[in-house]
């Protein structure tokens, strides 16, 4: 079975249970051409509730996932995060011999992410299976954190329908990625939940939130 971003998010879970380094945070969007200057809106749903609760999907390809951890300057952990997601057969250490990391990569496909009003944060893949969730909380009117004191924190912001994140990195989180290539840690993962600088559009939750 192909292992899509979402599922990510319960490794994710394991990676907050054991920690991760800390340090002076650096933002992403300072970090690339992918900058979002994050606000926050009010929901027509009740007075207070954020405008983030409701899923927000869309389709995602290899070339985003890519670009977004070359421009946060994680190019050395790409095979990994793109591999998972795009060659589920082909091991990460054969990826990183080619040139061009996407050539035959799986085709585009829908992935979204839900936040309801209760705090809970989680994925589904493009049958909108659940394949992995965890907590979340707003932290001001730029941002949120999810996964807890241990999670990730992201920079956002929704615009009519549209939601974009943007990932919070520390200089530890970095260094923890790259010095560990073939493994999922907290960096990857943010960029590969977020896919900064692309759209997220809000659709119907349904029963999900």
């Amino acid at each position: 079975m192909i292992v899509k971003a979402a599922i990510w998010v319960s490794l994710w879970l394991a990676l907050i249970a054991a920690g991760c380094g800390s340090d002076d945070p650096t933002a992403a969007d300072d970090a690339s051409s992918a900058t979002i200057a994050a606000t926050i809106e009010r929901s027509p749903r009740g007075a207070g509730e954020s405008a983030i609760v409701g899923r927000w999907e869309r389709v995602i390809k290899c070339s985003e996932l890519l670009n977004a951890l070359e421009e946060t300057d994680l190019r050395k952990v790409a095979p990994k995060l793109v591999g998972e997601n795009y060659f589920p057969h082909t091991p990460a250490g054969e990826l990183a011999k080619k040139d061009d990391l996407c050539e035959g990569a799986k085709p585009p496909f829908v992935h979204s992410h839900f936040f309801n009003a209760a705090g809970r944060f989680g994925s589904l893949d493009e049958n909108e299976n659940f394949v992995g969730g965890t907590n979340y909380e707003i932290i001001d009117r730029r941002t949120i954190r999810i996964g807890g004191e241990r999670g990730n924190t992201f920079k956002y912001m929704i615009q009519g329908d549209g939601l974009m994140l943007t990932p919070v990195l520390t200089q530890a989180m970095v260094k923890e990625a790259l010095a560990n290539p073939m493994t999922v840690t907290n960096a990857g993962m943010a960029i590969a939940v977020a896919y900064p600088g692309h759209v997220w559009k809000r659709v119907s939750c349904k029963t999900w939130c």
